[in-house]
């Protein structure tokens, strides 16, 4: 079945850049718990209801869920997975990010076609540019350094730890770069980056003037870190440090990006 109309659901401002990218292409497009935006194309109508009979395609938001019961979406009274999806019929398409088993359990109980986003390679590269480019403009609004000359640690090689890599190094900085496995240090020397051991990565952090992390996993003591040194936190938990240690400057973004801010306690 071709689809031909949208409902987009819940999530972030992200979701309003869906919404005006499928109706820019001519698609009839309606959104529902989508936080308010002036950015709203006029072309996009609003529901006040979940209005799936209109639509054959649903796009969920990134992620679709925090905790298995309810949509991730950006107002206090938020609809719960199950009741939503007892409006949809065996005609639906559902695109989301990051399904859960839950997830696809619903649909699977009505045979939905639910397809996750963000295991398509391409988008999981795109989104990790976003990061990086919001990570660094973060960094240079937050530290009296220059970014050029700086001591920069990423630690991580994955999608995100590559892409910002090489925008630290074209800024100038000196990019010092961690990871476990022996070919992720071996790029990473062969890239012209400084590689380190993660198993190493506390003995240069007091070095560091600031310091970025994609792992989602306690790799680092943050209190090996210098006072003025800028701690920007880019993965999901459990994190990279214990975060009772620290103190929360400020958060940038919507939550769903996991990016905070942390600089030591004097």
């Amino acid at each position: 079945m071709q689809i031909q109309n949208y409902l987009v659901v819940g999530g972030d401002l992200r979701q309003i850049g869906v919404a005006n990218a499928l109706a820019h292409k001519g698609y009839k497009v309606l959104t529902y718990m989508v936080v308010d935006s002036p950015y709203l194309s006029p072309q996009v109508s609003v529901c006040s209801r979940p209005c799936f009979e209109e639509c054959e395609g649903v796009i969920l938001p990134l992620p679709c869920t925090k905790d298995d019961i309810y949509l991730n979406c950006a107002y206090e009274t938020k609809p719960v997975l199950e009741e939503l999806f007892t409006f949809m019929t065996n005609n639906y398409k559902v695109y989301g990010g990051k399904l859960t088993p839950y997830i696809q359990a619903l649909a699977n109980q009505k045979n939905i076609i639910a397809v996750d986003y963000l295991k398509d390679e391409s988008f999981s590269i795109k989104n990790a540019v976003l990061t990086a480019e919001g990570a660094v403009q973060v960094a240079m609004e937050n530290t009296v350094h220059s970014m050029f000359g700086s001591k920069v640690l990423v630690l991580g090689y994955g999608r995100i730890g590559k892409v910002l890599s090489v925008m630290l190094k074209n800024l100038g900085a000196k990019v010092y770069v961690a990871a476990r496995k022996p070919e992720a240090l071996a790029w990473i020397f062969a890239e012209g980056y400084e590689a380190c051991p993660m198993c190493e990565a506390d003995e240069i952090l007091g070095r560091m003037d600031i310091v970025f992390n994609t792992v989602p996993a306690r790799c680092i003591n943050l209190r090996r870190l210098e006072e003025s040194a800028l701690y920007i936190e880019l993965a999901s938990k459990p994190y990279g440090a214990g975060f009772g240690e620290i103190k929360d400057l400020a958060l940038f973004f919507p939550k769903e990006y996991f990016l905070h801010i942390f600089r030591m306690e004097p």
